[in-house]
C-alpha cells in the first residue's frame, strides 16, 4: 500500500512541479526509478541508520545525530533528482529510437 501511495504523489509531484507541461506516460518512467530506489534508505536506515544515530549521539553529542540525519536527507535528495534525471533519459531515448528511420535490408 505504502509503495502505490508513493507512486502517486512522485508522479503527481512531477506533474505539478513541471507545471503540467510533460505529459503523464513520460513521467511515469522516473516515477517508477525513485520508488524503486527509495527501497535503499529504507534497508540502510533499518540495518545502519538507528546504530549511527546512537554512536554519534554517545560520542559527538546533538551534533552527530543532526550530521547523521543531514547525511540521510542529502541521499534522499540525490534519490529524487537522479529519478527524475533517469526517467528523462529513458524517455528521451524511447524517443530517439522511434524517430530513427530503420536502415533497409542488405541487398544481395
Amino acid at each position: 500500500m505504502l509503495g502505490a501511495a508513493a507512486l502517486v504523489f512522485f508522479w503527481w509531484g512531477q506533474h505539478f512541479l513541471l507545471g503540467g507541461r510533460v505529459g503523464w506516460r513520460s513521467l511515469l518512467p522516473g516515477t517508477l526509478a525513485t520508488v524503486v530506489a527509495l527501497g535503499g534508505p529504507r534497508v540502510f536506515s533499518a540495518l545502519v541508520f538507528d546504530p549511527m544515530i546512537t554512536s554519534n549521539a554517545e560520542a559527538y553529542g546533538a551534533v552527530g545525530v543532526i550530521l547523521v540525519v543531514v547525511s540521510w536527507l542529502i541521499g534522499v535528495g540525490f534519490i529524487f533528482y537522479g529519478g527524475a534525471l533517469v526517467g528523462r533519459v529513458y524517455v528521451q531515448r524511447r524517443q530517439e529510437a522511434e524517430a530513427a528511420p530503420e536502415a533497409p535490408p542488405p541487398q544481395e
